[in-house]
């Protein structure tokens, strides 16, 4: 545990600190009992607490599965609540392992999905924007202009216009 952590308390390994502050006992054994009952419950603390800490890492096969379910549900949207479900994991947890699997948010890496499917919509098909914003999963074309242009720096009308160039 890092000194910088909060503490850990718990009410047994207090009341046996403060009797063997306050009035410690004579017998030898009774001391080294109780010694031993305090660092069998600070073990037992560390170790509970060391288990909370570790997220579920996500395997293979369940990002798999959350890769498809974004890709398939992208034109509709896909909820959180949704993709954490197919990986089986609480909400909380599975933001978690998510972001430690891909280093984004759900979210980001959602849009960086959208962003994706329109920048291929863009150099394979003549669809117009408005399409291809819906097909992408924005909710309007103002809005993949916006996200395109900043993840991508160039509007869609230019990436299409620079295919044709090329």
């Amino acid at each position: 545990m890092i000194l910088t952590d909060r503490p850990i308390r718990d009410s047994l390994v207090a009341e046996l600190c403060r009797r063997l502050e306050g009035d410690p006992p004579a017998n030898a054994i009774v001391r080294e009992w109780t010694l031993g009952l305090i660092f069998v419950n600070l073990l037992r603390l560390g170790h509970a607490r060391q288990r909370r800490q570790k997220s579920p890492l996500l395997t293979s096969q369940r990002f798999d599965r959350i890769l498809a379910a974004i890709d398939g549900d992208l034109e509709k949207g896909v909820s959180i609540d949704h993709l954490a479900g197919i990986s089986g994991m609480p909400r909380r947890a599975f933001t978690a392992a998510f972001r430690e699997a891909t280093q984004l948010p759900v979210h980001q890496f959602i849009l960086r999905r959208r962003v994706d499917r329109a920048v291929e919509l863009l150099e394979n098909s003549d669809l117009p924007l408005a399409e291809i914003a819906q097909h992408a999963g924005f909710t309007h074309q103002a809005h993949m202009n916006r996200v395109v242009t900043r993840l991508k720096g160039l509007s869609p009308g230019r990436l299409r216009s620079r295919r044709r160039e090329g």
